[in-house]
């Protein structure tokens, strides 16, 4: 079952916590490391931890993703539904001088669709 936009924004919050906490560990290990330290048992956890925040770094990245894909804008008004093929088909007859009742029972398309397709109006 995909998450919900909340469930993603929590995921994503934590996720932020997590990431700050082992940073700031690192830094702090770092900082150790630098004084000479690499002995204590302290460094090896924090090494530890360094891989668990790169994932957790590799995670948030995806929620992020996630939650951008679902809150993309999606286009306004409704659906296009004549097709490109049928569109050009119905411009080629009637620049052949047929009717537009003729062009509306050979495409299938309606006789309004074809008399806006034919005028040059929006897309159907």
């Amino acid at each position: 079952m995909p998450k919900t936009k909340a469930q993603l924004e929590q995921e994503l919050q934590e996720a932020r916590e997590t990431i700050e906490r082992y940073y700031n560990q690192i830094l702090e290990l770092q900082k150790a490391a630098a004084v000479g330290i690499e002995a204590d048992p302290r460094f090896k956890q924090a090494q530890q931890d360094a891989e668990a925040a790169r994932q957790e770094r590799d995670l948030y990245k995806g929620l992020y993703n996630e939650l951008a894909e679902k809150t993309r804008k999606r286009p306004m008004g409704r659906p296009v539904t004549i097709s490109d093929a049928i569109r050009a088909e119905v411009l080629s007859l009637h620049a052949g001088g047929a009717s537009v009742r003729a062009i509306a029972e050979q495409t299938g398309v309606s006789r309004s669709s074809v008399q806006r397709i034919c005028s040059g109006g929006g897309r159907t």
